[in-house]
């Protein structure tokens, strides 16, 4: 599910509510709408890194960052590292995994 520009607003009128109705229920589950959009971000970043494809500038695109640098400084928060560097964590762990269980 890209994200594209996701924003309140957005999301509140494929809910069919206004913007402050979303906020207040948010708020009553104790939610912050950034912290949400962060942490699926962060999660479809895992995701989409965890393979070869697609293009960091296509992942920072579908993510809904609109510079690439954007996308690199939220990897730097969430995983301390580089996409590039994210990425090739990912495949060598997913790689040793698949070699230790045919082993």
């Amino acid at each position: 599910m890209p994200l594209k520009r996701c924003s309140l607003q957005e999301v509140a009128n494929q809910l069919g509510m206004h913007k402050r109705t979303l906020q207040r229920r948010l708020r009553d589950r104790n939610l912050v709408f950034e912290d949400l959009l962060d942490r699926i971000r962060r999660e479809r970043a895992e995701y989409y890194l965890s393979t070869k494809q697609p293009p960091m500038s296509q992942i920072s695109n579908m993510l809904g960052y609109r510079e690439q640098s954007s996308f690199n400084r939220a990897c730097y928060r969430w995983f301390g590292t580089t996409p590039m560097r994210v990425r090739r964590q990912m495949i060598a762990s997913i790689a040793a995994r698949e070699v230790a269980e045919t082993e």
